[in-house]
């Protein structure tokens, strides 16, 4: 009985701020890592891997980004009579 090879695994790594525009910036990197794979834009997985990525990166934004501003404490004191 044959055994066959194990997928290979591929890894890329993207370091993103955590703001809206990082959104494009991943897409067009993972596009580039595509196309440089053999992927290119007419490649039938592309679109979905894009759109995977845009999912991804803008759940990471969004919920990485503090939801409100951080709470203020104030402080004052007044001299009594």
């Amino acid at each position: 009985m044959a055994v066959a090879d194990p997928p290979q695994t591929v890894r890329y790594r993207l370091s993103l701020a955590t703001v809206p525009a990082s959104v494009p910036e991943a897409r067009r990197g993972v596009r580039a890592e595509l196309a440089a794979r053999g992927l290119d834009a007419d490649h039938p997985l592309t679109d979905t891997v894009l759109l995977v990525v845009s999912e991804l990166v803008t759940n990471a934004v969004r919920h990485a980004a503090p939801a409100r501003p951080a709470p203020r404490c104030n402080s004052t004191s007044a001299s009594g009579s």
